[in-house]
């Protein structure tokens, strides 16, 4: 649930770029997949062809679950930025989300000022 009502409030919010669900990113640890991703339209286009997009979309979010271990996303963040993402967004099971940035946890998101910190379903 929580995927598709993220992807719906990007495409609304941000309607400059593109809403990108399952979205394939090469790390330097292999191709990771983000439950949602959003890219402008020029990077999108600069990899609209390619099964995995080369480089990160600016945002990436994923929705957390009882397999993700904070280990683990902490690795993915830093996977993202070092494949240009500006943004990394987690959802819990509730809907609460969380935005980070390079320098850490923001109060809100930069790139998204009106996205919500809670997901209303």
């Amino acid at each position: 649930m929580f995927q598709g009502e993220i992807a719906y409030l990007l495409r609304n919010l941000l309607p400059h770029g593109v809403a990108l669900s399952e979205c394939a990113i090469e790390t330097t640890e292999n191709v990771k997949v983000a439950d949602v991703a959003w890219a402008t339209r020029q990077r999108w286009e600069s990899m609209a062809d390619r099964v995995s997009c080369s480089v990160a979309p600016e945002i990436w979010v994923e929705i957390l679950s009882d397999a993700n271990t904070p280990e683990e996303m902490d690795r993915r963040r830093e996977l993202y930025f070092q494949a240009g993402a500006v943004e990394s967004w987690l959802c819990d099971e509730s809907g609460h989300v969380c935005f980070f940035n390079q320098g850490g946890e923001l109060v809100g998101s930069n790139l998204c000022p009106a996205f919500p910190r809670k997901i209303e379903i």
